[in-house]
């Protein structure tokens, strides 16, 4: 880099730059500062630009994993669990956050306000986190003794982070909207346009849910009292509990279906034909809250008035954005609970069940106006979570986790009840163990004598905000190579994203077609979506497998727990996981020659590589039971829950009691309440020792 100050643009737009960034560079530019370096914005921007002026322009290239510390540490792990809740913690101090939450003295409003912080009213997820990779990005390309400009789009909380800039020497210097450019009459001219398309939106839903009405069944009334409302992602397979369900824990326990109520708010994944048909079959209920979430006319449909459209904070003055964003996040929380409210009161809805909640800011709503009529909020683990982060600040009445590692939350959350199950995919096993031994066969017949299972993780177009696909195409050549240079080697990939998997591979396509034409090869890939099958069937065909990032260990430890000995690749550096107890160049490699070189040595050696592997001391951490049966304590869990509200008693009472008979079934270390963590466990301690049910 050339002598005198750096300047960073996060945003490159032609009236932008003109209007606030060059009359910096006019005024603290040396004659030899002439490149400006940019995180995003069009190519056309650029080359007006760079004809318009004397700047030459160079977008920023990096990739989000692979950016380590000086310690071999992932640096966006590390501002995801630890420099983004200090942040996050230094918006909640201000006096204008800590006075929005007195006025409104709600817990779950708090707690709201503080997750969309995070994303701060932008179109991308994880925005402010973003801006902090963007700034310690910087400093690591910059020399500490020279100065650095950061343009970043003006926003809420700008003085703390502008505080988190100084912190890394950086001077933040804000970009007004786009919007602020223009004229007022064009700006209410703009505004007014947008209103007229928003009301002509809900003009047209209303005109088509009457068009509806006569072919499709509208929202009928609830055919039992105080039903249970389970959020649907798409994957019912209600005959198939081998294969990934949204109801899963209705499958294992005594739960009749008439119990459950499914609502529908996907367009990606709308609910078809036959799954209504096969839901109507089973008595399940089933509702979309869209129009677009169902692609049958005989689904029910809860479409109420839209809700008002509130105002942005941007068109306020600098000094009231603050206050502006939170009176904005105010009116779409009490739009969101009164619909809610609406959507429980409408089906007699007592009790929610969900995933997601546990990182989505819209769950603390939908939780309020549950508990404002009575009923309870639970939530459960879906994947492997070691560390706590601030996503996962959790706010609800019961939290189902597979173990105490599972079960630790951010310092903000609020549990009534902490529920340990075990992990709640272990009654697949033996439902896919012969069909796993039939991929075996198949492998073996074609010659295979060794076999590997590998599972892949999302894959992310933009290399520099996610796993490239470019990393994903080197791990499947890599493999593909040696299935057709080795004619004793099988393999079983499981991708994450079946549907997707083809597309993401590109040219290495061809690749894997000629892999699997020698039989040695095959991928899982039924699904709509996501994966309809759980790791274990790959794992269970295999001799060992392969967890292809250890920062994403669910299939790792799904593979481990039905005993299939599982090695892991830390590319990004995540030294503090317990996963390196397993020992580095044992059970973590860094990178594929190694890992292949110890499978190599293990297979000249008789091929066992319990002994190269050993996670005998971790799976009681990971999983207390190893039953098969933690769906089910699930399931019972959830039953009684609903038959004590049914009976009319209090939520209060209901929760308390179902707690007690959790604790005497199952022991007094699995269930704990009101406290943020679960408590410490010493070797051969089998008792809760921080709030006891």
């Amino acid at each position: 880099m050339e002598a005198g100050p750096v300047y960073f643009v996060e945003h490159l737009g032609v009236r932008s730059f003109w209007r606030d960034v060059r009359p910096v560079l006019s005024s603290t530019a040396s004659s030899g500062g002439r490149v400006v370096y940019f995180f995003d914005g069009p190519a056309v921007a650029r080359s007006v630009l760079e004809k318009a002026g004397r700047w030459t322009f160079q977008r920023m290239a990096f990739e989000l994993y692979a950016v380590k510390d000086s310690h071999g540490q992932s640096l966006w792990t590390k501002l995801f669990y630890r420099d983004l809740r200090c942040l996050r913690d230094q918006i909640r101090a201000n006096p204008v956050f800590q006075k929005a939450i007195r006025q409104r003295d709600s817990t779950c409003f708090a707690a709201f306000l503080a997750k969309r912080v995070m994303d701060l009213g932008s179109e991308t997820h994880n925005l402010l986190l973003r801006q902090m990779f963007m700034m310690a990005m910087i400093r690591r390309q910059v020399p500490a003794d020279r100065e650095v400009y950061f343009f970043v789009r003006e926003r809420p909380w700008w003085k703390e982070l502008q505080a988190h800039a100084a912190c890394e020497r950086i001077i933040l210097r804000p970009v007004r909207d786009e919007d602020r450019f223009l004229p007022m009459e064009w700006r209410l001219l703009k505004e007014g346009g947008k209103r007229i398309q928003w009301g002509a939106r809900c003009l047209v839903s209303g005109w088509k849910g009457l068009w509806k009405d006569s072919s499709q069944k509208m929202d009928s009334p609830p055919a039992k009292k105080g039903r249970l409302a389970v959020e649907y992602y798409g994957q019912l397979n209600v005959h198939h509990p081998d294969r990934f369900s949204d109801i899963f824990f209705g499958q294992e326990s005594s739960l009749e279906w008439t119990d459950l109520l499914l609502y529908s708010n996907l367009s990606a994944r709308p609910v078809t034909e036959a799954q209504y048909t096969e839901m109507e079959k089973c008595g399940l209920s089933c509702v979309a809250v869209n129009y677009r979430a169902t692609v049958t006319g005989r689904c029910p449909v809860f479409a109420p008035p839209a809700l008002r459209r509130s105002g942005g904070p941007y068109r306020h003055k600098r000094d009231s954005r603050n206050r502006a964003w939170i009176r904005s996040q105010g009116q779409t929380y009490e739009q969101l609970r009164a619909y809610w409210r609406r959507f429980f009161d409408r089906y007699d809805i007592r009790m929610h069940v969900s995933w997601y909640g546990k990182f989505d800011p819209n769950y603390f709503p939908l939780l309020e106006a549950l508990r404002d009529r009575g009923g309870i909020g639970v939530l459960y683990q879906r994947s492997f979570e070691e560390f706590s982060h601030p996503w996962k600040d959790v706010f609800t009445d019961v939290l189902f986790s597979f173990s105490r590692v599972g079960a630790s939350c951010d310092g903000h959350s609020s549990v009534a009840y902490h529920v340990i199950t075990g992990y709640l995919g272990d009654h697949r096993f033996a439902l896919l163990r012969s069909q796993a031994e039939g991929v075996r066969r198949k492998l073996m017949a074609a010659g295979a004598k060794r076999i590997v299972a590998y599972f892949d993780e999302c894959a992310s177009q933009d290399a520099r905000w996610g796993i490239s696909c470019r990393c994903l195409q080197e791990d499947y050549i890599f493999l593909l190579e040696k299935v057709l240079r080795l004619p004793w080697l099988g393999i079983v990939f499981k991708p994450k994203l079946a549907a997707k998997l083809r597309r993401r591979l590109g040219a290495v396509n061809e690749l894997l077609r000629k892999a699997e034409q020698t039989g040695r090869c095959i991928v899982i890939e039924v699904g709509n979506f996501c994966s309809a099958y759980p790791p274990a069937l790959a794992a269970m065909a295999a001799d060992v497998a392969v967890q292809s990032h250890l920062l994403a260990g669910t299939a790792a430890v799904e593979s481990a727990l039905a005993g299939v000995p599982t090695l892991l690749l830390d590319r990004e550096g995540v030294p503090g996981s317990l996963f390196y107890r397993l020992g580095t160049g044992k059970g973590v490699f860094h990178s594929w020659e190694d890992l292949w070189k110890a499978c190599e040595e293990i297979w000249q050696m008789g091929g066992d590589f319990r002994k190269q592997v050993d996670w005998t001391d971790l799976l009681p951490e990971l999983d207390p039971f190893r039953d098969g049966r933690a769906a089910q304590r699930m399931g019972e869990y959830v039953r009684d829950l609903l038959t004590g509200l049914r009976e009319g008693r209090s939520r209060e009472d209901v929760l308390a009691e179902a707690a007690e008979r959790y604790v005497q079934r199952w022991g007094q270390d699995k269930v704990w309440t009101g406290g943020r963590d679960a408590p410490k466990m010493t070797k051969g301690d089998t008792t809760c020792t921080n709030g006891q049910a």
